[in-house]
């Protein structure tokens, strides 16, 4: 009895949280570079020179997707080395090329130079043209994946301290203004596990939570590891991993039990 009061007491000690897995993203850079990046840490680490600048990222069943940056090409990115592999597309055509790209829990997105929002099918193809989001596209800009909601922050008067955040309607195309926060540029969004994450630009590389009903932007820790910025987030299901020491615990006390069982078959 006294191994499995050992397993047991062990894993009671462990705080709640610290049985909880680190925030793993995949990233892209304003430097053509892709990688990961840990949000609880802010820790970036590098993939691989893309060879191509993407206008954002986004994931769509077990796949990630990006846009070639101002240009028609939707690229399908390799998780493992960030190579990119063209798809064929129909349909619309964006203008000016992709200035943003990100996706829903059911759909890719981009938004052109203009502002108008575009639905893309990565199975088909197939690019539709849904409307106006009424937002001139100039400023620092990024838009969000992994959320059943669209968003989309825009900061043209960078460097007052005001870069508006928006939900974006994916039937219209329209945005909707719903805060401010607070922050010069955000640069890439990501909605995961319930928090809305944010890649923060201006005036520095930080990994920010937003509140999702005020819009205000919270900074956590720095961006380390690049010397570049935050240009797109995307997580693909299962890209988590648990931390190594929680890992170390749990095993140890199912090693416990495991222990004691073989005990008493005797």
């Amino acid at each position: 009895m006294k191994v499995l009061t050992l397993g047991i007491a062990t894993l009671m000690m462990v705080p709640a949280g610290a049985l909880k897995a680190d925030v793993i993203a995949y990233m892209v850079t304003g430097s053509d570079h892709f990688g990961t990046v840990d949000l609880t840490t802010g820790v970036y680490t590098d993939t691989g020179n893309m060879g191509h600048l993407l206008a954002g990222l986004g994931a769509f069943g077990s796949g990630l997707y990006g846009a070639l940056d101002t240009a028609n090409t939707i690229y399908q990115v390799n998780p493992a080395t960030g190579a990119l592999s063209a798809i064929t597309t129909s349909g619309a055509t964006p203008s000016g090329g992709w200035w943003l790209f990100g996706s829903t829990t059911t759909s890719l997105y981009g938004i052109d130079a203009n502002g108008v929002l575009y639905s893309i099918n990565p199975s088909t193809g197939v690019v539709t043209s849904i409307g106006s989001t009424g937002l001139a596209i100039i400023g620092n800009i990024g838009l969000s994946s992994g959320s059943s909601t669209l968003y989309l922050t825009e900061n043209s008067n960078y460097p007052t301290l005001n870069s508006s955040i928006y939900t974006i309607n994916t039937g219209t195309g329209s945005a909707t203004l719903f805060g401010n926060t607070g922050v010069g540029a955000i640069g890439a969004l990501l909605f995961s596990g319930g928090t809305l994450y944010a890649g923060q630009t201006l005036p520095s590389d930080f990994v920010d939570t937003v509140n999702t009903t005020s819009g205000v932007a919270t900074a956590g820790p720095a961006l380390t590891g690049t010397t570049s910025n935050f240009w797109g987030l995307a997580q693909l299901p299962a890209s988590s991993t648990p931390e190594p020491a929680s890992l170390g615990l749990v095993l140890f006390g199912a090693a416990a039990i495991f222990a004691l069982q073989r005990r008493f078959a005797r």
